[in-house]
């Protein structure tokens, strides 16, 4: 590699051979990056060195941080949690593309994304449909509808808005009865239409009290806004039998402070999101969670401003990273690995049209998908366990006397890297 950039490391036989890590290089074909490494290798050091690096060069990082460990100078730190957190995420922000986005579509992704982080996969399709209508519901309470691109501009719902329209369902079903004013007069209306005239004179003094009472009903904000909703499609049988165990999970969902903090303001520099209390407590679904989100939208903030060859940035192919360190929660595993709609294989696949670079890291290369693994310029494979040895060499195509020898050295910090299909043993400078 040409003397350019950040010197990772020397030959393990030639000491003259020098490794520069430079990924905005004319022959580097993609700014990936992998490391693999077991705990102590110093995988967690040459990463953090690497990210800044990337900082220096003016790149944007965002670095989702799974363990707390990740502290840089400079940093603009921004931590979720459990209870109380400061920051939070808003499902419901629209992409403003007639092709891509719309009411719709993130019905869809916020449908997806709820049942499998947080009803645990456990919706049946009749409370799948149910769900995504409520959040169609819940974004046409606040005057944003699909079919009218120009609303979706409009100042988008949260999760409590979502909250209140599923405690609305709930009153009309325990009652049966509608609770805004325009369908309790339509009611009246109907029964004036449709009352055989033998009964209309008696009822008629009953039907005027009803109208007067309805007069006079204060109908607070949240009644207003839902009077534009057709509760005739939660009050059929159908739906009533499985809204119940629905809004068992939608109860909790809607009060998960992930969902009602502030949003972070993100900084042309590091970003750190921290996402270690959930892994703490032990609910690393809700930091997987919070880690595709992240991932999910700065992709798609990334495609929605076109290719990055276009954008008159001659010279580099990239001005941002998403670093995960400790990777193996957010890899796709068992049948997602091979599922090329899977965000981390999309990442490693299509982002780098757009000018963001994939950085990641853990503890065995077994932890990645043969889609990222091929589509990774840069590995660095530092020192792994020797019953690692056979899979290394099979990823590397080398012997496995090859990674046996390298690792086995003493002199330093021995590794293996390859770039575009060049495998070379090197020693780790001392960082």
């Amino acid at each position: 590699m040409v003397e350019d950039g950040l010197l990772l490391a020397r030959g393990l036989v030639y000491k003259q051979e020098k490794f520069f890590l430079n990924l905005d290089a004319k022959q580097v074909n993609n700014p990936h990056l992998l490391m693999v490494g077991e705990s102590g290798s110093g995988k967690t050091t040459l990463m953090l060195k690497a990210i800044m690096e990337m900082y220096l060069k003016g790149k944007t990082i965002f670095l989702i941080d799974f363990h707390g460990d990740m502290r840089i100078d400079g940093e603009n730190y921004i931590k979720y949690t459990p209870r109380n957190s400061p920051f939070g995420v808003n499902p419901f922000e629209l992409e403003i593309d007639e092709d891509c986005g719309g009411v719709n579509i993130q019905a869809e992704v916020i449908t997806v994304m709820l049942n499998q982080y947080f009803m645990d996969n456990k919706l049946g399709k009749k409370q799948i449909n149910i769900l995504k209508q409520l959040i169609i519901d819940t974004y046409k309470i606040n005057g944003i509808v699909d079919e009218n691109i120009s609303t979706w501009s409009n100042e988008i719902p949260r999760m409590e808005d979502l909250g209140n329209l599923v405690t609305y369902i709930k009153k009309i079903l325990s009652t049966g009865i509608p609770c805004n004013k325009r369908l309790l007069e339509e009611s009246i209306e109907n029964i004036k239409k449709y009352l055989p005239k033998e009964l209309a004179k008696e009822a008629k003094e009953s039907i005027q009290k009803i109208e007067k009472t309805i007069d006079v009903i204060e109908i607070d904000e949240n009644k207003n806004k839902f009077e534009e909703i057709d509760t005739n499609y939660y009050l059929s049988s159908s739906v009533k039998r499985v809204f119940e165990g629905l809004y068992v999970y939608l109860e909790d969902i809607v009060k998960m402070t992930i969902f009602n903090g502030e949003k972070p303001k993100i900084i042309k520099g590091i970003n750190r999101l921290d996402f270690s209390a959930f892994t703490q407590v032990n609910k690393p679904l809700i930091a997987k969670f919070l880690a595709e989100f992240t991932a999910q939208k700065l992709f798609r903030a990334s495609m929605l401003r076109g290719q990055y060859s276009k954008l008159g940035k001659e010279d580099s192919k990239f001005d941002r990273v998403l670093v995960f360190d400790e990777s193996k929660l957010a890899l796709p595993h068992g049948a997602e690995k091979s599922n090329p709609y899977n965000i981390m294989n999309r990442l490693c696949t299509e982002s780098r049209k757009y000018g963001l670079a994939l950085f990641l890291a853990s503890q065995r290369i077994e932890h990645y998908s043969d889609e990222i693994l091929s589509n990774i310029f840069t590995k660095i494979i530092l020192k792994v366990k020797a019953n690692n040895y056979k899979s290394i060499a099979k990823l590397l195509g080398v012997k496995e006397d090859f990674v046996s020898d390298t690792f086995n050295r003493t002199d330093g910090r021995p590794a293996i890297i390859e770039t575009n299909g060049n495998k070379h043993s090197y020693l780790i400078e001392n960082f």
